[in-house]
C-alpha cells in the first residue's frame, strides 16, 4: 500500500484531507487518526470516504493556530490492517474574540470599564484594550487606552478627561498577528451634567481643650459657582455633614473656622 498523492486543505477549524493510493488488493476501510500530540494518545477515529483509490476527509471543529498529527489506518481483508507513517499540517490562526462586560462610575468624571479575551485565535495577544467616542461604533482611530498586560482572560481599562452632560460609547478590542477583533458589545454611559467642586483640607491650629481652628481651600469651583463651603468634625474618621459642621456662603479661595464645643482630650 502506497500513498501516490496527498493534499490538505486546512484553515482556522477545519482540514479536508484528499489523495490518491496504489495497491494490489482491495482497500475495505480507510481511517484517519487525528490528533494534537504527536503519541496519537489523544487521537480522533475518522473513516474516509474511498473510491477507486482515491480517499477524501473533511475534519470540523479543530482548534485554530494548532499542529495536528496525523496517521492512516488501513484495511484489506480479515484481520488485516497496516498503519501508514507520521503526518502533520497546522490550523490557520484567526482574529482573537474578546467581549465589553461592563462599566463602572468611579467619580464625576472617570469610569472603568471591564472586559475579556476568550479567545486567542491561536496567536498571541499582541495588544488589548478599549476604545471610546461620543457618535457609537468606537474603534481605535478614536479614543482608545491599551491595557498594560496581553493574553486572554478578563482585564480592567479605565477613562479619565471626559466632557460633561455627554454620553460616550466603549467597546474592547483585541490583535494578533492576524488583526485587531471588536467585540460585539457597545456599551453606552453618560457623564455627569455638572462637575462637583474639588476642596483640600489645610491645617489646624490653635487648639485648645474644647476649640480649633480649622482652615481649607477650594480648589475648583466645578461646573458652577459655589454656594456653601466649611468644615465637619467628629470623633470618628470621614465626617460629614451629617453630623457637626460649620459653613460660610462668601466668595473666597480659601477659608478657616473656629469650631468650639470639643470634648477634653
Amino acid at each position: 500500500f502506497t500513498i501516490t498523492d496527498e493534499d490538505i486543505q486546512a484553515d482556522a477549524h477545519q482540514a479536508t484531507i484528499s489523495g490518491t493510493y496504489d495497491f494490489i488488493g482491495q482497500v475495505t476501510a480507510m481511517n484517519l487518526i487525528l490528533g494534537l500530540d504527536e503519541s496519537l494518545a489523544d487521537a480522533e477515529t475518522y473513516p474516509m470516504d474511498i473510491d477507486h483509490q482515491s480517499f477524501t476527509k473533511t475534519v470540523e471543529n479543530l482548534e485554530s493556530g494548532s499542529s495536528y498529527h496525523y496517521r492512516y489506518l488501513v484495511e484489506f481483508g480479515p484481520n488485516h490492517k497496516i498503519m501508514t507513517d507520521m503526518g502533520n499540517f497546522g490550523t490557520l490562526s484567526e482574529k482573537p474574540k474578546v467581549r465589553t462586560l461592563d462599566v463602572t462610575a468611579l467619580g464625576n468624571m472617570t469610569f472603568r470599564v471591564k472586559c475579556i479575551v476568550d479567545d486567542d485565535g491561536g496567536s498571541a495577544i499582541t495588544e488589548r484594550g478599549i476604545c471610546w467616542n461620543d457618535s457609537g461604533n468606537p474603534n481605535i482611530n478614536h479614543e482608545h487606552v491599551a491595557h498594560q498586560a496581553n493574553g486572554t482572560g478578563e482585564y480592567l481599562c479605565q477613562i479619565s478627561q471626559l466632557e460633561l452632560n455627554t454620553t460616550y460609547y466603549v467597546r474592547a478590542y483585541a490583535k494578533n498577528n492576524m488583526g485587531i477583533s471588536y467585540a460585539d458589545e457597545v456599551l453606552r454611559f453618560e457623564t455627569d451634567p455638572y462637575e462637583k467642586p474639588s476642596v483640600e483640607t489645610e491645617a489646624v491650629d490653635n487648639i485648645t481643650q474644647t476649640t480649633a481652628v480649622c482652615y481649607g481651600k477650594i480648589v475648583s469651583p466645578g461646573s458652577s459657582p459655589v454656594i456653601e463651603y466649611g468644615v465637619c468634625w467628629g470623633t470618628s474618621e470621614d465626617p460629614d455633614t451629617n453630623g457637626n459642621h460649620v459653613s460660610g456662603n462668601s466668595n473666597v479661595a480659601e477659608f478657616s473656622f473656629n469650631i468650639e464645643g470639643l470634648a477634653i482630650g
